[in-house]
């Protein structure tokens, strides 16, 4: 199953996505914090972490998102 982070770098640009796999939703919770550091080390810590989102592919031009709590 795929898994995205959004984030905000610089408010200007607005917000980015990191996506990545996870067997479910505690693995993506777990997950998403070493993912979230390694953001970090790349951006500084001034990012902000807006969300974390389960993402289904529909068919290639849409996908179904729910949102994980952390």
């Amino acid at each position: 199953m795929s898994y995205r982070i959004i984030y905000v770098k610089d408010v200007e640009f607005g917000a980015l996505a990191h996506d990545f796999p996870a067997s479910n939703d505690e693995d993506a919770r777990e997950k998403a914090k070493g993912k979230i550091e390694k953001l970090k080390q790349k951006h500084g810590n001034d990012i902000l972490i807006r969300r974390l989102q389960k993402v289904e592919s529909i068919s290639e031009m849409a996908e179904k998102v729910t949102e994980i709590s952390f």
